[in-house]
């Protein structure tokens, strides 16, 4: 894989990871990127988990992905996104949320960056 890829992909992962500390660290700061309220008692315990959860995995799979070359490691980012954009659209179409186009295109884009890189990628090699 090029160098290119790695700084292409290299600087979402490390953000995502970012984002997955800050969830951890400072819930409040992270909320309000996400124009999103703290929720409170276990809501809150699930909020800061699953967002920290997320944005942690997604970031670890691209990293790894680009350090080892191994095409594997970006199959579980590409689920996630796409999974998170089928979200939004269930969550606007069924149940009146805003229809986060902003957050889609970037969804939508870094799915396509992770599956052009990938095929620059090795696949896994079992022995």
């Amino acid at each position: 894989m090029s160098n290119a890829w790695k700084i292409i992909l290299g600087l979402p992962g490390i953000a995502f990871v970012c984002v997955g500390l800050l969830w951890l660290l400072a819930p409040g700061v992270a909320g309000a990127q996400f124009e999103m309220a703290l929720l409170s008692g276990m809501g809150l315990s699930t909020q800061i988990a699953d967002l920290a959860s997320f944005f942690l995995t997604l970031g670890t799979c691209i990293l790894v992905a680009l350090a080892t070359g191994n095409r594997l490691w970006f199959a579980p980012a590409v689920m996630l996104l796409g999974f998170a954009m089928c979200g939004r659209f269930i969550a606007w179409f069924f149940y009146g949320a805003d229809l986060a186009l902003s957050m889609m295109a970037v969804e939508f884009i870094m799915i396509t960056l992770i599956l052009i890189a990938s095929q620059n990628s090795k696949p896994l090699q079992l022995r």
